[in-house]
C-alpha cells in the first residue's frame, strides 16, 4: 500500500512538473502571438512603445500585451482589440490542466503485480555506489570546476569527488565509470569458476582499497599481482603465511603464540584454538561426542604446555608440541596425566602472595604507599578454584574455607619454623599426603587430567586417538617449521598506526592437506579482532584513527563449516571489519551451511554473475525472485461469433519477472547483478582490471620476495609484551572502580587503598587468631629474617640440609594439628630447652634418625620372604642402639647436659623410661597411632609405608618392655 502511495506521488509531481512547462511554454507563445496582433491593427504605433527591427518585421516584447491591457490611456482607446485576445489566456491554463491529466496517468505506473525496475543513474547515486565520495554520515563531498555553457558564457559546476577506496562493484552503466563500495557493510559475490571474479572484483580491490586487507589465496594469484603495490605504493607491511612454504619466503605464525596468557581470556582464546583443531573438515553431522571430548582433552593439555614451559624458562610451545606431548614414547597414559595433574603450574611464592623484593633489598612500595606483592594469577581467573577443602582441614587441623585461610595459615606455619611440603614425592621419592601442591596447579588442566585418569581405558584411548588425528598435519616437518613461531599477530590487522596486508597462500594441490590450518587461521582472526583490543601509542602525537580491515575471502565454501564467519556478520562491523565472500553458486554456500543460514541476510551487497546451469537451476531461481516482478498490461481479443469485422478488445495487468530465470541464465558476460539493500537492482557491467592501463601499471609492480614481519612472539616476554597495552586499560578500567568507590566513601583514592589494605591485614588476622586461639603478635622481621621467611615460602634458593628435607616430610606425614596450640607448645618445650640452638640441633638429629630408620624398615620389608620378623626386628635394636650411642657421643660434649630428644628415646630403648612419658612431641609416638595389630606386632594397613613400619616396630618393643 505504501509502495502504491509513493509511486501515485511520483506521478503527480511529475505530470505538476511537466504541467508547468507546458503552460509556461504556451502562455509564452500565445501572449507573443497576441502582441504582434494586437501591435500590426494598431499600425505599431508609437504610443505602443519601442519594438526590434529585423529587417521588415517589427518584434515587440511579449510581455507588451500585459503592459498594455494595464495601462491607463491605451486600455481607453483600443478596449475592442485588447478584449477581443483576453480570452487567449484562459484557454491556454484550460489545455495546461487537461495535459496534466493525460501526463499524471502516462506516468502512473501500474504496481497492482509488482513495481520493480532496475536502478536509474539517480538511484544508483542513492544506493552511494559510483565514482564520488561516499556520503556516510549524511554529507557529499564536492569539487568546483570552470565550465561553460554553449561555449559562451562560463559558470562553476560542482562535481562530486572520485572515491579513493573501496571494494570494486563494477562499471556505472551510464557514466561507465567504477561503482565501488566503500561503507562498513559486508559484500556476497556470487561467481561461478572462469567467470572472472577474480579480475572482475578481488584483484582490483586488492589494487583500490588502502586500509588493511586479508586475503584467502588459495591460488597464490593475488600475492603475485597485488602485494608489490601496496608495499611499495601504499607503504604497507605486506604479509605472506605459507604452511608448507619451503625456500623461508613466507612469515611463520604460531597459533599457541595468539593466547592472552594468564588473563581472563586465557581458557575462551585456547577453547578458541582447540575448537577448530578437532574438526578440521568443517561441523561434523555424526557423533560430536569423540570431538568435544577431544576438545576438553586438549584444552588441558595446551593450558600445561604453556604453564610448565613458562616455569620451566623454555620457548612458548607449538601445536607440534601438543602432539609430541600426547604421544611421549618413556610414559604410560596414567603416568603421563598423573604427572599433568599434580604439576606446580605456579610458584609457592606466587600463591603466597610474598611482597616484591627490590635490588636494596627492600620491599617495593606502589605509588599508594601499599607493598607490592607477587599475584596469584590462578585465583585473579578462576576464583576460588580448590572446591574441596577436606584435605587442608585434616592437614592443618583447623576448619577452613577459602584459599586466602589457607594461605594465612600456611604463612603461619612458616613463622613457626614449619617447611611446606609443596611436592607430591618427598626428597626419597615416596609420595607424601601433603595436599598443598593441589594449590599450584592449573584447576582445568587438573580436571582434564582426572578425567582421562577416571575415565575407561577404552574411552580413554579413543579420546587421545581423536585428538592425535586431528593434529596430524603438524608432524610435517614443514609445518612444524613455519608454526613453531611467529612473526606476526593478529592484532596486526587492525593496529592503527601500520596498514597491513596478510596473505594465506597455498598451491591448488595442498589446499586439502592444509584447510585444517587455513580454518583455525580465520577462527582466530574472528575471535581475536571481534573485541575491544588497545594498542602502544605515542601520547606526543594525535590518537590515530581505528583502523579498518577487509576479509576477502575466495573460494569461501572450501573452508567447510566455518561458524564464526556467520556468526561474526552479526556484529564484527562495529569493530572495523568488513567481510567480503565469494562463493560460486547457492549450492555450494547451501550445501556447508544449509538452505537457512544467515550468511546472505548479513549482507549488505550481492554481487552475481551469470549464473550456469546447476541443479534445479536454484541460482537462477534466486536471482530472478530477488529481482521482483513488474506490471504489464496485456490485451485479448475477442470476435464474439460475429463476423469478421466484430468483437472486442479487453485490457488486463498482470505480473511478470524482472528476469525469469531463463533470462538470468541467458545473461551476457559482460554483465552483472547488483543488489543494494533498500534500493533498485542495478544491471552493472562487469570490469576487467586489463582493459584499464592504471590498473595494469599497479599490477607489474614486482612481487617482494621475502614476506614482512611485524610484531615477533617467540617466548613468553614477547607474548605478555603484545597484550600488555591490554593488560594497562584492564588495569586503568579497575583503578576506575576504586576511585569510584573511593568517592562514594568520601575518601581519597590513595587512602581508600590503604583501607582496603589494612582490611585485608586485619581479615588474615583474624584467621591467625583462630588458628592459634591467641591475638597475634605484631613481629618486626628485620631484612634478612623477611628474606629468609620468602625464600623458605619459595622452597627455593636457600640452602636446605637433609635434615631439614626429612623434618618437612615428616611434618607433613605425621603431624596432625588437632592439638590445641597450647598443648603442642607445652609439649615442644619438653624439648626445646633453654637455648634455641640445642633445640634446633636435637630436631635435626632426630630426623636423621627417622630417615635411617625409615631405610632400615624398607630394607627389613625387601628381605621379609628371607628373614623372620623376630630377626628384623633384633637386627634393628642393634642398628639404632649403636647409631644412638654414636649420636649420644658425638653430641655429648658439644650439648649442654639437659634432656635431648636422643637423650630420651635413648633411655627408652635402654629400658630406662617409657615411651608414652619419654617420647618428645616431635616424634609423634603416642600410644593410638599404635593399633591393635601393631601392639601384637603384626602389620598395619599401610605396612608399606616406612613410618608406618617405624610405628609397627617401636609399638612392638613397647609392649615387649612392658611385659
Amino acid at each position: 500500500m505504501m509502495i502504491d502511495e509513493e509511486i501515485n506521488r511520483e506521478a503527480q509531481k511529475k505530470a505538476f512538473i511537466y504541467t508547468a512547462f507546458i503552460f509556461v511554454i504556451l502562455t509564452l507563445i500565445t501572449q507573443w502571438y497576441i502582441t504582434q496582433a494586437v501591435a500590426e491593427e494598431c499600425n505599431y504605433h508609437p504610443l505602443l512603445g519601442s519594438y526590434l527591427s529585423l529587417g521588415d518585421s517589427k518584434i515587440y516584447p511579449p510581455y507588451d500585451y500585459f503592459l498594455w491591457s494595464y495601462d491607463e490611456h491605451l486600455s481607453k482607446a483600443i478596449p475592442d482589440i485588447l478584449d477581443a485576445y483576453s480570452s487567449v489566456t484562459q484557454l491556454v491554463l484550460l489545455l495546461s490542466m487537461v495535459c496534466m491529466v493525460f501526463l499524471k496517468k502516462a506516468f502512473l505506473k501500474q504496481t497492482s503485480h509488482g513495481s520493480a525496475s532496475f536502478a536509474s543513474k539517480k538511484d544508483i547515486e542513492k544506493s552511494d555506489l559510483g565514482s564520488y565520495a561516499s556520503k556516510n554520515g549524511g554529507v557529499y563531498e564536492y569539487k568546483k570546476t570552470k565550465k561553460k555553457l554553449l561555449g559562451l558564457i562560463p559558470y562553476t559546476k560542482k562535481e562530486k569527488i572520485i572515491k579513493d577506496s573501496g571494494v570494486v562493484v563494477g562499471i556505472n552503466p551510464y557514466t561507465h565509470k567504477l561503482m565501488l563500495h566503500d561503507g562498513v557493510e559486508h559484500m556476497l559475490l556470487m561467481a561461478p569458476t572462469r567467470s572472472g571474479k577474480g579480475v572482475c572484483t578481488i584483484i582490483p580491490t586488492g589494487l583500490i582499497w588502502k586500509h588493511s586487507i586479508f586475503f584467502f589465496d588459495p591460488k597464490g594469484e593475488l600475492w603475485s599481482l597485488t602485494s608489490g603495490y601496496r608495499k611499495n605504493v601504499l607503504k604497507q607491511k605486506v604479509l605472506k603465511f605459507q604452511p608448507l612454504c619451503t625456500d623461508g619466503s613466507a612469515a611463520r605464525w604460531n597459533p599457541l603464540a595468539e593466547v592472552n596468557y594468564r588473563t581472563t581470556e586465557e581458557l575462551s582464546d585456547v577453547q578458541s584454538i582447540v575448537s577448530v583443531m578437532v574438526r578440521p573438515d568443517g561441523e561434523s553431522k555424526g557423533d560430536d561426542f569423540w570431538p568435544n571430548s577431544a576438545a576438553a582433552l586438549l584444552n588441558g593439555v595446551i593450558l600445561h604446555l604453556l604453564y610448565k614451559h613458562d616455569r620451566e624458562e623454555r620457548p612458548l610451545p607449538c601445536p607440534t608440541d601438543i602432539m609430541s606431548f600426547l604421544s611421549s614414547p618413556d610414559k604410560s597414559t596414567e603416568e603421563l596425566f598423573t604427572d599433568m595433574r599434580d604439576y606446580p603450574h605456579i610458584s609457592p611464592d606466587e600463591f603466597m602472595e610474598v611482597e616484591e623484593i627490590g635490588e636494596d633489598g627492600k620491599p617495593v612500595l606502589d605509588e599508594n604507599g601499599v607493598v607490592k606483592r607477587k599475584r596469584n594469577p590462578l585465583k585473579e581467573i578462576y576464583g576460588e578454584y580448590i572446591k574441596d577443602f577436606r584435605p587442608f582441614v585434616q592437614a592443618l587441623g583447623i576448619k577452613v574455607k577459602s584459599i586466602d585461610e589457607i594461605r594465612v595459615a600456611l604463612r603461619q606455619k612458616i613463622k613457626q619454623g614449619e617447611k611446606i611440603q609443596w611436592e607430591t614425592m618427598d626428597s626419597s621419592g615416596l609420595p607424601t599426603n601433603a595436599p598443598y601442591h593441589l594449590l599450584l596447579s592449573h584447576p582445568k588442566v587438573a580436571e582434564c587430567a582426572a578425567n582421562i585418569l577416571n575415565g575407561a581405558q577404552q574411552t580413554t584411548a579413543s579420546i587421545m586417538q581423536t585428538a592425535q588425528t586431528s593434529l596430524a598435519i603438524y608432524q610435517d616437518p614443514v609445518v612444524q617449521n613455519n608454526t613453531s613461531v611467529s612473526d606476526f599477530a593478529i592484532r596486526d590487522l587492525l593496529d592503527p598506526q601500520q596498514e597491513v596486508s596478510l596473505y594465506l597462500c597455498m598451491e591448488v594441490k595442498d589446499i586439502a592437506a592444509v584447510k585444517p590450518i587455513a580454518r583455525l587461521f580465520i577462527q582466530m582472526i574472528c575471535s581475536k579482532l571481534i573485541r575491544d583490543m588497545k594498542f602502544e601509542t605515542d601520547p606526543n602525537k594525535p590518537a590515530p584513527k581505528k583502523q579498518r580491515l577487509l576479509l576477502m575471502l575466495d573460494e569461501f565454501p572450501q573452508l567447510g563449516n566455518m561458524k564464526c564467519i556467520e556468526l561474526a556478520l552479526a556484529i564484527c562491523a562495529g569493530y572495523g571489519i568488513k567481510v567480503c565472500i565469494v562463493c560460486q553458486d547457492v549450492n555450494q554456500l547451501n550445501k556447508e551451511y544449509t538452505k537457512d543460514n544467515s550468511i546472505g541476510s548479513n549482507c549488505h551487497v550481492h554481487i552475481y554473475f551469470t549464473p550456469n546451469i546447476d541443479s534445479g537451476g536454484a541460482t537462477a531461481e534466486v536471482i530472478s525472485k530477488t529481482l521482483g516482478k513488474r506490471t504489464i498490461s496485456t490485451i485479448s481479443h475477442s470476435d464474439g461469433g460475429g463476423g469478421f469485422f466484430k468483437g472486442s478488445n479487453s485490457t488486463s495487468q498482470t505480473g511478470r519477472e524482472l528476469m525469469t530465470p531463463d533470462e538470468v541464465s541467458q545473461m551476457s558476460s559482460e554483465k552483472e547483478l547488483i543488489f543494494v539493500a533498500g534500493h533498485k537492482p542495478i544491471f552493472g557491467d562487469k570490469l576487467r582490471y586489463y582493459e584499464y592501463q592504471f590498473l595494469i601499471k599497479r599490477t607489474q609492480i614486482k612481487s617482494p620476495a621475502m614476506s614482512d614481519t611485524v610484531t615477533r612472539v617467540t617466548n613468553f616476554k614477547e607474548l605478555f609484551h603484545v597484550h600488555e597495552a591490554d593488560r594497562s586499560a584492564k588495569e586503568d578500567d579497575r583503578k576506575r572502580v576504586i576511585e569510584d568507590q573511593a568517592k562514594r566513601a568520601g575518601l581519597s583514592y590513595r587512602d581508600y587503598v590503604q583501607k582496603l589494605e589494612a582490611e585485608k591485614m586485619e581479615y588474615e588476622r583474624e584467621v591467625i587468631r583462630r588458628i592459634t586461639g591467641e591475638d597475634p603478635v605484631e613481629e618486626e622481621l628485620n631484612e634478612q629474617e623477611a628474606a629468609d621467611t620468602r625464600t623458605e615460602t619459595a622452597g627455593e634458593e636457600k640452602p636446605v640440609s637433609q635434615s631439614e628435607n626429612i623434618n618437612g616430610e615428616t611434618a607433613a606425614d605425621h603431624r596432625t594439628w588437632a592439638e590445641s596450640p597450647k598443648k603442642v607448645d607445652m609439649e615442644r618445650g619438653m624439648y626445646r630447652g633453654t637455648v634455641e640452638d640445642a633445640r634446633q640441633s636435637a630436631i635435626q638429629q632426630e630426623m636423621e634418625l627417622k630417615e635411617k630408620r625409615r631405610m632400615n624398615i624398607l630394607q627389613a620389608t625387601e628381605d621379609t620372604v628371607e628373614s623372620s620378623p623376630t630377626d628384623i626386628v633384633s637386627q634393628l635394636i642393634d642398628t639404632d642402639v649403636s647409631l644412638l650411642a654414636i649420636m649420644d657421643t658425638e653430641k655429648e660434649d658439644e650439648q649442654p647436659k639437659e634432656i635431648t630428644a636422643e637423650t630420651l628415646l635413648s633411655n627408652f630403648i635402654f629400658g630406662e623410661d617409657d615411651l608414652d612419658e619419654a617420647a618428645p612431641d616431635d616424634l609423634d609416638m603416642d600410644d593410638d597411632l599404635f593399633g591393635e595389630d601393631t601392639a601384637a606386632g603384626g602389620d598395619s594397613p599401610n605396612s608399606d609405608s616406612p613410618i608406618s613400619g617405624l610405628d609397627a616396630f617401636l609399638g612392638t618393643l613397647n609392649k615387649e618392655r612392658r611385659e
